[in-house]
């Protein structure tokens, strides 16, 4: 089979923003977090997930192995499939390995013909980092269940680094438990107070630590959030979310995506700055409240939980 045959725009990594600060404490972050097998990177969208990747992989020297997913790679079959093609679009085999996925047959035990096609694979000495991007998106138990395995099969050339906004699923269990795993949160993504200022800088902008710790407080160093009040090219105390890039990417990547029930559930929670699980349920007159926030908090939705209380995340409040 032809390799090109193979290759789609999901097995190539989006291109990096023309401007990109360093950030040299992530990216050692990066490095400590790749002495493990794979590294599991859970943040809300625009958290910077995907640039931070690719800056650290190229500053690695790693060949990029790239599978950017989406909601209709959620069956076994489609799955496997893909994430032999992407080895296939890096590393060519003999035709009759490849072929192998686009037989009928690949379709009743995806799982199995994967295993098959790893233990025949030739691989190089080159070091990778295979990719799995938006793995949110894959909720099927079957494949969450096996890729464990899969990944067991791969040799220690390959780092594996699962991009989510979701929690790590349970069925990762006893990569944890192994110490095979590492991971790097919102938190740790977020720009502080000097990375702020280094990427103003590097737009031509130069504001003082005042004017940064004003930024950080904006945006809660979230950075999407970031870029676009760079791009904005002010920060006051009462800058406006409404119209602006950040509102339309918040708008179309997450809002637009939730169901009028979840909308309004978010609406009606938003008119306080913090709030408890009974509050919640008073506000919303739902008394599966406590699931709802299980399930956001779970998901990554810019909303965190200290003790019993409940936030939103600065910018997500503003926007509601």
């Amino acid at each position: 089979m032809n390799v090109q045959t193979l290759q789609t725009d999901k097995l190539i990594p989006i291109k990096l923003p023309e401007i990109c600060a360093p950030r040299l404490e992530l990216l050692r972050r990066f490095d400590k977090a790749s002495e493990k097998r794979c590294i599991y990177i859970g943040a809300p969208g625009g958290s910077g997930k995907t640039v931070s990747t690719l800056l650290w992989i190229q500053k690695s020297g790693f060949t990029p192995i790239w599978l950017g997913l989406d909601a209709y790679d959620n069956t076994p079959s489609t799955f496997y499939r893909f994430f032999c093609s992407a080895l296939f679009s890096v590393m060519p085999q003999k035709e009759c390995l490849s072929g192998i996925i686009m037989e009928p047959a690949f379709n009743d035990s995806p799982v199995e013909y994967t295993i098959d096609i790893l233990s025949r694979f030739s691989f190089d000495d080159g070091r990778y980092a295979l990719v799995l991007d938006d793995f949110y998106f894959i909720t099927n138990d079957d494949i969450l269940k096996s890729i464990i395995y899969i990944l067991k099969r791969l040799p220690l050339s390959i780092t594996v680094i699962i991009l989510s906004r979701s929690e790590l699923p349970h069925f990762f269990a006893p990569l944890k438990e192994s110490d095979k795993i590492a991971f790097i949160n919102a938190s740790e993504l977020a720009f502080k107070n000097n990375e702020i200022r280094r990427f103003f800088s590097s737009y031509g902008q130069f504001i003082t630590e005042e004017e940064a710790d004003r930024a950080f407080s904006l945006t809660e160093g979230w950075a999407i959030a970031v870029s676009a009040l760079a791009l904005s090219g002010k920060i006051t105390a009462d800058h406006k979310l409404e119209g602006s890039f950040l509102y339309k990417y918040i708008e179309t990547h997450i809002w637009d995506k939730f169901d009028k029930d979840l909308r309004l559930f978010l609406i009606k929670t938003s008119i306080v700055d913090e709030f408890s699980e009974k509050l919640c349920e008073q506000l919303t007159q739902n008394f599966d409240a406590g699931k709802i926030l299980n399930m956001l908090c779970s998901e990554n939705m810019f909303i965190s939980k200290q003790d019993d209380k409940y936030r939103y995340h600065h910018v997500f409040l503003d926007f509601l």
